[in-house]
């Protein structure tokens, strides 16, 4: 794919498209990548990665292109191999390395306090395919995930949380971005937008912080649940409630298929935190059965990983 003789014309060609694509943001950025890949590897991502044909398949490994010899290695010649698998490999590796070198540039120049906020990059879609997406809870640890998936395929992102488990730290980057909007709201109280999608993922999870205000949880799990479906029903919004294995109980049975019905105790230490989720996903198929609302149900379990609360209690540090 790459060869020590390439000509340093394509390279300045190559570096002129780059530059180009970075003055003007975030999204041509990316389609300058998706079209200059091959050129871009070494000179931006500083990845390099060696095809060769063996047997009439191909392997692949990737160094940092640092470690290349001088000879040129690989010569580039007819057993180079690019396969559909390999160029998503390779299209990935890329974005990821763009992805975090457009952090890092809009840290260093958001600390020396010039220059004009840069993005991570963004798919651009047309109107009809760009969807507006809200996402309650979408400032805290896993919201904040998702909010960077949709806004990297190019959707527009309402994110409404109260900031209770939410940090604001946690979607920063995406903040003054035109696709991107944070409201300060607590979903226990009506709102009016207008959106084609609602996640819903609003509510503590942990125990110490859905522990620490028990009527607020069960508020939360149902007035705010209620509020979302409403919604949901007026604007005809497909909606996505993420619960929790929670609704299990205490389980007799492992691991707990959907077919499950449970072993809960409605009065147990975590029950505001379980029957508010058991009754959210009551409230969610009686809105479907009745108000043939297009909804979702995902049950996660526990899970650890960047942006989770320091407080969390599920992890140490």
């Amino acid at each position: 794919m790459r060869n020590g003789g390439r000509t340093s014309e394509g390279a300045a060609s190559s570096k002129a498209a780059l530059c180009a694509a970075a003055a003007v943001g975030g999204a041509a950025l990316t389609m300058g990548v998706a079209y200059l890949w091959p050129q871009l590897i070494e000179e931006y991502a500083g990845v390099k990665i060696v095809v060769k044909k063996t047997g009439g398949s191909s392997s692949s490994s990737s160094s940092s292109s640092s470690s290349k010899s001088s000879s040129g290695g690989h010569d580039g010649g007819s057993n180079d191999v690019i396969t559909p698998a390999l160029r998503e490999v390779i299209q990935r590796e890329v974005d990821h390395q763009v992805y975090e070198r457009v952090c890092a540039m809009n840290k260093a120049q958001q600390a020396a306090g010039v220059g004009k906020k840069l993005f991570p990059p963004t798919a651009i879609l047309s109107e009809s395919q760009r969807m507006r997406v809200l996402v309650t809870g979408g400032a805290g640890f896993v919201g904040s995930h998702l909010v960077d998936r949709l806004m990297e395929e190019g959707h527009e992102v309402i994110v409404l949380d109260n900031m209770f488990t939410g940090r604001k730290k946690n979607v920063a980057h995406w903040i003054g971005h035109p696709n991107f909007m944070l409201i300060v709201h607590d979903v226990v109280e009506p709102i009016m937008l207008e959106v084609d999608q609602i996640y819903h993922l609003a509510c503590p999870a942990s125990p110490p912080h859905y522990q620490y205000n028990p009527i607020k949880t069960i508020k939360t799990s149902t007035m705010g649940t209620l509020n979302m479906l409403g919604l949901a029903k007026r604007v005809r919004a497909r909606m996505l409630l993420t619960s929790t294995s929670e609704v299990y109980g205490d389980p007799q049975i492992h691991p707990q298929p959907e077919s499950y019905w449970g072993n809960v105790n409605p009065i147990g230490p975590r029950a505001c935190y379980d029957e508010g989720k058991r009754v959210a996903e009551t409230m969610m198929y009686a809105y479907h059965n009745q108000g043939k609302v297009d909804v979702r149900v995902a049950r996660i379990f526990n899970t650890f990983g960047p942006r989770m609360h320091p407080n969390d209690g599920r992890v140490v540090r």
